[in-house]
C-alpha cells in the first residue's frame, strides 16, 4: 500500500538531481584579436563544461554552443601568441559575449625552425619541461609523437604499458593497468571527460601521472584522482 508514496519520493529526488546539462544550454560568442586589435584567424577557443572547441574565422570571430549553465572556463590559444583564459558564470539559455586580446610571444624564431621553436616555447610556458625535469610522471614530446606514426591520442595511450583503453556503451575510457582506476583528464589545462576527437597532428606533448601522490599542484582540479593525464595541443 506504500508503493505509490515511495515511487513519488524517488521521482522527486530524481528531479532534484537533474544535472545542469538538462537545463537550457548556453552559448558563448566573441572575437579574438592581437594586442593591436587586428583579428586573429585560426585561433582555437575551448570550453570546459563540456569540452568543446571552435576555431576563429577570418574576422577572428567564434561561437561555442550547447554549454552547460554554471561556471565555465574559456581558453584561447594560437601559435606564436600567449594563451588567454577567462571564467564565466552562465545562466540557462544565456548568450554571452567574450572577447580576447592575445599578446605576441617575445621569442625570436629562425624562419626554418619557427614551428618547432613555437612548440618549445608553448610547452615551456605551460610548465611541461619543468615538470619533466622533476621526473614524477611520464612525458611524450612532439618529436616522440612524430616517430610513433599514430593517428590519435587513444593510439598513444594504447602504447603505454601502464594504461589501458576500454570501451563501454559506445564510449572509450582510460584506466590504469594497476588498480584499474580512471585517471583525471586535462586538455590544455581544462578538465575534460574524454579524449575523443584529438588527432596527434595537433598535440604538442602529453603528461601522465600514474598515482595520486605524483600529480603536481598545477592539476589540483584532479582532487582525489588516482592518476592524471594532461594533453597539450597546438
Amino acid at each position: 500500500m506504500r508503493t505509490v508514496p515511495v515511487v513519488a519520493a524517488l521521482i522527486a529526488l530524481g528531479m532534484q538531481a537533474l544535472p545542469a546539462m538538462a537545463q537550457a544550454p548556453a552559448v558563448v560568442t566573441g572575437r579574438v584579436t592581437d594586442s593591436a586589435g587586428t583579428p586573429l584567424a585560426r585561433a582555437e577557443v575551448a570550453s570546459s563544461r563540456p569540452a568543446r572547441r571552435a576555431v576563429t574565422d577570418a574576422n577572428g570571430r567564434f561561437r561555442i554552443d550547447s554549454l552547460w549553465p554554471g561556471e565555465q572556463l574559456i581558453a584561447v590559444r594560437r601559435m606564436g601568441f600567449r594563451s588567454a583564459t577567462t571564467t564565466l558564470t552562465l545562466q540557462p539559455g544565456e548568450r554571452r559575449s567574450a572577447d580576447f586580446r592575445l599578446a605576441v610571444l617575445p621569442v625570436p624564431l629562425d624562419t626554418i625552425v619557427t614551428e618547432a621553436a613555437a612548440v618549445d616555447e608553448y610547452l615551456r610556458q605551460v610548465g611541461f619541461y619543468r615538470r619533466q625535469k622533476m621526473g614524477f610522471g611520464d612525458y611524450v614530446t612532439r618529436q616522440e609523437l612524430d616517430r610513433m606514426a599514430v593517428f590519435d591520442v587513444w593510439d598513444v595511450i594504447r602504447r603505454m604499458p601502464f594504461l589501458e583503453v576500454v570501451e563501454r556503451f559506445g564510449r572509450r575510457y582510460v584506466v590504469t593497468a594497476e588498480g584499474r582506476c580512471r585517471p583525471h583528464l586535462f586538455v590544455d589545462g581544462l578538465t575534460v571527460i574524454d579524449l575523443d576527437g584529438i588527432p596527434v597532428s595537433i598535440v604538442d606533448g602529453i603528461e601522465v601521472y600514474r598515482r595520486s601522490t605524483l600529480i603536481p599542484m598545477e592539476f589540483s582540479a584532479a582532487g582525489r584522482a588516482c592518476a592524471a593525464i594532461a594533453v597539450w595541443t597546438r
